[in-house]
C-alpha cells in the first residue's frame, strides 16, 4: 500500500487501541486486579473484534501487506460491532466512569466507521470471493460458541440477545441466527459491490 494508505491505517490502529485502552480503564475501576479486567473484557465482540483491528491495523501501518480477503472479513465484523450496538444496546448503561462514554464511542462507532472508510479508500477492489461469506462467518459463530460456553460455566453473558439465563437457549439461537442471517447478507453485498469496483 502507498505510504499515505500506511499512515492511514496507523489512524485507525491508534483509534482503536485508544478506546481499547479506555474501555480497559473503565473495566479496571470496578474489579480487583488487572487480570481480572482483561477477563471481563474478553468476554465482548467488541472488544475481541477492535483488538482484531487494532493488530491488523498496526501490521498494515508498518508495512506489512495484509490481503485484501482479510480487511474485508475485518470491516464486516466491525460493521456488525457497529450495527448491533446502535440497533440492538445502546440504550444499555454505560457505567459511572467519567470515559464511559468516550470509551464506548470509539470502540462502537469510530473504529466501524473508519474501517469502513479504509476500506472503501484504499484497499484495492475486485479480490474477494463469493466463499469469503462463509470463511468470515468463522469468527462471529465461533465467538458465540466461546460466549455460550463460557457464560455456561460462569453464569455471565455479554448480551442480552444470547442471555441463556434470562431468555432460554432456544431464543438465543434464534437471536444468533438472525444476526448470522444479516451478517452473510452483508458479507454478500459487500462482495457484490467489490466485484463492481475492480481495481488493480
Amino acid at each position: 500500500m502507498s505510504d499515505f494508505a500506511r499512515v492511514a491505517a496507523i489512524i485507525v490502529a491508534l483509534c482503536a487501541w485508544g478506546g481499547l485502552g479506555l474501555q480497559y480503564w473503565d473495566v479496571r475501576l470496578i474489579t480487583e486486579t488487572w487480570l481480572g479486567a482483561l477477563w471481563v473484557l474478553l468476554m465482548y465482540f467488541t472488544i475481541t473484534t477492535n483488538l482484531l483491528v487494532a493488530l491488523t491495523f498496526t501490521s498494515i501501518g508498518l508495512g506489512r501487506d495484509t490481503h485484501p480477503r482479510v480487511l474485508g472479513g475485518v470491516m464486516v465484523a466491525m460493521v456488525l460491532v457497529g450495527a448491533a450496538y446502535h440497533l440492538l444496546l445502546r440504550d444499555l448503561p454505560l457505567g459511572n466512569s467519567p470515559t464511559a462514554w468516550l470509551s464506548n464511542f470509539m470502540v462502537h462507532t469510530v473504529s466501524p466507521v473508519l474501517v469502513v472508510i479504509f476500506w472503501i479508500a484504499f484497499v484495492p477492489k475486485g479480490h474477494l470471493q463469493w466463499s469469503d461469506a462463509a470463511a468470515w462467518a468463522a469468527y462471529p459463530l465461533g465467538y458465540l460458541g466461546y460466549a455460550l460456553v463460557r457464560g455456561h460455566f460462569t453464569g455471565r453473558y455479554p448480551y442480552p440477545f444470547i442471555n441463556v439465563a434470562e431468555i432460554g437457549m432456544a431464543a438465543s439461537l434464534r437471536n444468533a441466527a438472525g444476526i448470522a442471517l444479516c451478517f452473510i447478507l452483508f458479507s454478500l453485498a459487500l462482495i457484490g459491490v467489490d466485484h463492481g469496483r475492480q481495481t488493480t
